[in-house]
């Protein structure tokens, strides 16, 4: 039994229309709470590397990286209830 093209077609993830505004998105961080999520998430460097690069504690990138995810939740909540 052989597929049917059009079958997996359908099947394929359609690509984004638009690209993320990572500026918007990260708003509600603290100035360097975004330096180190940009350096994280769209840089791809692990956090020794961000403390290296910002002069701080590994410690403290992974305090800014918690804290900034925590201020994100609460605003996808405040918005999700609004």
């Amino acid at each position: 039994m052989a597929l049917d093209e059009t079958y997996l077609a359908d099947l394929e993830t359609p690509p984004a229309t638009e690209p993320l505004d990572f500026d918007a998105l990260f708003t509600p961080l603290s100035p360097t709470e975004r330096q180190v999520f940009q350096l994280y998430f769209i840089d791809d460097l692990t956090p020794q590397e961000i403390a290296a690069k910002l002069k701080m504690k590994r410690l403290a990138v992974y305090k800014h990286l918690s804290r900034g995810r925590l201020k994100l939740k609460q605003e996808v909540k405040q918005h999700d209830l609004n």
